[in-house]
């Protein structure tokens, strides 16, 4: 009886190999298609909240507007976004009691299919919403931070430096006036266009992904104070509305900022091909 025991185990553990994404010899080693936080991709876009919760990433609750006026708009569930986040561009040096620099993670489902292929990180900083009007009378229950797409450039450029290390040399480094970016808006993830400012996309490629840096677009909206370590508003003269953002002044303890920056990890056709992603798997 015993051996008989000990001979369906080994079978059952011999087809669970089979059963185990990425493991047989058509398929793809783990580690090659493993992203940012040890998250994998190919897997069915449905176990995507269950994958970031085995692997301890950290999510919450933001609001996406920098003044909230009122109660209403205090409950007003389109006023927040609920995000899963990496820490990983969290830098010491750049970091402040009201300031956290987080990368938003949003998964790139294939066309057609219910397949995760790929990963946008938005990257940007926390800071505490304005309460104004009625909305100042409950700021004791307000725990959530605003989330602004904005980061200091030293930060972008340290990233690059990560990613060169880890990928090595960039295949691409294509600077235009054409650029396509990704945007809260309200409650949800858009993406949109910018022909008025200079922005440039940085590519990296492995047998398997293609991964690309979006470096932002210069901020209408804030400066880094790098003697004070925080992020203060641009104040923009009548003049300038609707022209060029206003330009860091360094004699005044002012770094550069660029909005909207992001990284994109995204399996390229070999890898899709490969694990079968185009099949369906509702």
């Amino acid at each position: 009886m015993k051996n008989k025991i000990n001979s369906s185990i080994f079978k059952l553990a011999i087809l669970s190999l089979f059963a185990i994404p990425f493991s047989g010899c058509n398929n793809i080693p783990k580690e090659k298609i493993t992203i940012i936080d040890n998250f994998v991709l190919g897997q069915p876009t449905k176990s995507y909240p269950k994958q970031m919760d085995s692997l301890g990433i950290p999510s919450q609750r933001f609001t996406t507007k920098i003044i909230l006026r009122s109660f209403n708009e205090l409950m007003d569930a389109s006023n927040y976004i609920y995000m899963y986040h990496t820490n990983v561009f969290d830098f010491s040096k750049y970091r402040s009691s009201d300031n956290n620099h987080l990368g938003l993670l949003y998964p790139i489902t294939l066309t057609g299919t219910q397949n995760n292929i790929g990963m946008i990180v938005l990257l940007g900083h926390t800071t505490s919403p304005l309460l104004w009007g009625d909305a100042e009378n409950f700021k004791s229950t307000v725990k959530e931070k605003f989330f602004r797409q904005d980061v200091n450039e030293e930060i972008i450029g340290e990233i690059k430096d990560l990613y060169t290390s880890k990928y090595g040399k960039p295949v691409s480094e294509h600077t235009s006036k054409w650029n396509l970016f990704y945007a809260i808006d309200r409650n949800v993830i858009k993406q949109y266009s910018d022909t008025t400012r200079t922005g440039t996309e940085i590519k990296w490629e492995t047998e398997y992904l293609n991964v690309t840096l979006f470096t932002g677009l210069a901020s209408y909206d804030s400066h880094f104070d790098t003697k004070q370590n925080y992020y203060s508003e641009v104040i923009m003269s009548f003049g300038n509305f609707g022209g060029s953002p206003p330009k860091a002044d360094p004699s005044r303890n002012e770094m550069q900022c660029y909005s909207y920056a992001y990284i994109k990890y995204e399996l390229n056709e070999k890898a899709i091909e490969k694990l079968k992603l185009r099949k369906e798997n509702i």
